[in-house]
């Protein structure tokens, strides 16, 4: 008997009002028999092009795996578990997503790890995913033994998640909408701007000790770009003329291409450290912390800068890091005078409320007018 049957094309006869699907055989070792896959493919758009390209990029990489040997057969659970299939098709769901670029294949991943506490509950309840409710989804949140934090990082994938199946006719509607909302934790102590005395200590020990660390925590301080985006950031990126670095979108967090001001002191080091005297394609911050052809990698600048904040005594762990540079630096600016406009562009939050939430998380009054209010 064959081990696997490649991939093959149910396309209803060109009918588009219909779904199709592709099949694939795996051999199960066990049963010693061949076990016919499915997966559904979208129903929207409603175009024959797309689904047959669709099906096309999807049949190609399943049978690559197949001929590797990478799929297996499992044998099923018990009966009495009452096995959801939901692994199972939030995984060809989010696969089409990754062929079709909607996803990357890491974040296929962390949808794929929010999926599998949630079917862990609902092996353990015996419940149908189509069956969720609002309250079960309170059930299912109160079960997970991680921090509220995390909770509603698992909570908002799956909200995600069900926004798929819903398109692709498996849901009926999303039970985890607003459900994250219901999730409150106190994130006012994580990543706490430095005080006037904590900057200063910091800044002199870094100019001694660490002067690339310094110039790092200098682009985070006045350019607000976050430490990973800092990365990969290369010599190119920056701009004397228009005095602007580029966050490219494949590098943003918001992915999204948009360029930040270089302001006075951040253009007086980046002349000073003869950033620009570099190769263009040249990672600023590269391997061994310096100019180079090379990325550096992803946890030198936090291992580094922790040890330093070990050193003066100073280190709180998830309080005093890194990232606590770019809440330092907005306080700075706002006090500074700096319109909220533009401290919004820095950011780049898509709207003002958003910086103006930021920045009251971060301790500040907005409203001036109040401090000279009396009654």
């Amino acid at each position: 008997m064959k081990k696997v049957k490649l991939c093959k094309l149910n396309d209803c006869r060109g009918d588009v009002s219909k779904r199709w699907y592709i099949d694939y055989g795996i051999y199960n070792q066990a049963r010693k028999r061949l076990e016919i896959k499915r997966i559904w493919l979208p129903t929207n758009p409603p175009n024959a092009d797309y689904r047959y390209q669709l099906a096309k990029d999807l049949s190609n990489e399943i049978d690559k795996k197949l001929k590797k040997g990478i799929l297996h057969s499992t044998p099923k659970k018990e009966k009495k578990i009452n096995p959801t299939n939901f692994l199972e098709i939030t995984e060809n769901i989010l696969t089409m997503l990754v062929v079709e670029k909607v996803l990357r294949t890491k974040s296929k991943q962390t949808y794929y790890t929010a999926c599998k506490h949630l079917d862990k509950f609902l092996l353990k309840t015996s419940i149908h995913f189509t069956d969720i409710t609002t309250s079960i989804v309170q059930d299912f949140i109160r079960s997970l033994k991680v921090s509220d934090r995390h909770k509603k990082n698992i909570v908002g994938f799956l909200k995600s998640v069900c926004g798929y199946l819903i398109e692709n006719n498996f849901m009926a509607y999303n039970p985890f909408l607003g459900s994250d909302d219901k999730i409150k934790f106190d994130d006012s102590e994580l990543n706490c701007p430095f005080s006037d005395y904590e900057k200063k200590k910091i800044e002199d020990y870094l100019i001694a000790n660490n002067k690339p660390l310094y110039l790092f925590t200098r682009f985070i301080f006045y350019s607000f770009i976050r430490p990973k985006e800092l990365l990969h950031l290369q010599v190119k990126d920056v701009d004397l003329r228009t005095r602007t670095i580029k966050v490219k979108s494949d590098i943003s967090k918001n992915k999204r291409s948009e360029t930040v001001p270089i302001i006075k002191p951040l253009l007086s080091l980046i002349v000073e450290n003869k950033v620009l005297e570099n190769p263009s394609d040249y990672y600023i911050f590269g391997q061994g912390f310096k100019p180079s052809k090379t990325m550096q990698g992803g946890n030198t600048p936090t291992n580094q800068h922790r040890e330093a904040l070990k050193d003066l005594g100073l280190y709180v762990e998830k309080k005093t890091v890194l990232y606590s540079w770019k809440h330092t630096g907005n306080i700075f600016a706002y006090l500074s005078g700096l319109d909220i406009k533009i401290i919004q562009k820095m950011n780049r939050h898509r709207s003002l409320e958003t910086t103006e939430i930021y920045l009251r998380k971060l301790g500040l009054f907005l409203d001036e007018k109040a401090y000279d209010a009396s009654w």
